[in-house]
């Protein structure tokens, strides 16, 4: 799902527009141990796990190359790519604060925003390479396949930023309540000191093949930061307890997906999800 695409954006508009229509919607009654204003705070913080991020193809090289040898002429076409590219973060962190404003007796607006940080751990990639040599008239093919490991030292580090529409049952002390939320998700790819390996590597010549086994191309410094803007929508469940009537502590699961992740260098992802289980404090005014 491309989120840049205008299909897309139209779908989000609409989505939004029914989660405000249905809000004001509602009976705006009284709001009787909520607070004086209606008003309150939340923070919430625990651990977090991306089950996988599958990353588009990467074109490493590409072209076609002239030599003269001997007084001949040669034509080389080479390509090369990354492909079934796979991010396995190991588990991670997030920590949230937000404000919301409850419009009556069981229907909520929220505003918040979070910092998530989640280790790369690992990822696997086919290197795929391919070149041809011609004179003219005769052709020589080949090509080189290897699966490759990387294990990295980095992370993956995100701020979302999210509007919520939450329902909460509030006819007892314990409060069970469901919610979806819309925003923008500000991630940053760290990539530093990463171990590449390749395993099942084979070169093919003119029908031939060899297979070199594995290699251990060590540690290499990247060093780099990439950063991307995707969307993101927000699914969570849970509930509150009331302590007092200005006080709730609770406990919430939430699954996120983030969609249109285009990190530059062609480095991008269409969609991955983020799960993660949270407690939480509310202070209401």
């Amino acid at each position: 799902m491309k989120i840049n695409s205008p299909v897309s954006r139209v779908t989000y508009a609409i989505l939004v527009m029914n989660m405000v229509g249905a809000v004001f919607g509602q009976d705006l009654g009284e709001r009787a141990n909520f607070g004086a204003s209606g008003f309150y705070a939340y923070t919430e913080a625990g651990g977090q796990y991306i089950p996988n991020i599958p990353l588009s193809d990467i074109n490493l090289a590409s072209g076609t190359e002239s030599v003269v040898v001997d007084g001949t002429n040669y034509n080389i076409s080479y390509d090369a790519k990354l492909q079934n590219i796979n991010i396995s973060p190991d588990i991670g962190y997030n920590a949230i604060g937000g404000f919301g404003y409850q419009i009556n007796k069981n229907l909520s607006l929220e505003i918040e925003c979070g910092y998530q940080n989640t280790p790369i751990g690992s990822a696997t990639s086919t290197l795929n390479a391919a070149a041809t040599l011609t004179d003219g008239i005769n052709t020589g093919d080949a090509s080189l396949t290897s699966n490759l490991t990387f294990k990295s030292s980095g992370n993956l580090t995100q701020i979302p930023v999210l509007m919520n529409f939450v329902i909460q049952n509030r006819d007892d002390r314990f409060m069970p309540f469901a919610g979806i939320g819309l925003g923008v998700c500000p991630t940053t790819l760290n990539t530093k000191t990463t171990q590449i390996t390749s395993d099942n590597t084979t070169l093919s010549f003119q029908g031939t093949s060899v297979n070199l086994g594995s290699v251990d191309f060590g540690s290499v410094e990247l060093g780099n930061s990439q950063t991307s803007y995707p969307f993101m929508f927000k699914l969570k469940a849970g509930f509150d307890y009331q302590i007092s009537p200005a006080f709730d502590f609770g406990l919430r699961a939430f699954c996120s997906g983030i969609t249109g992740s285009d990190f530059g260098s062609g480095v991008s992802s269409e969609l991955y999800a983020v799960i993660g289980l949270n407690g939480s404090l509310k202070f209401r005014f």
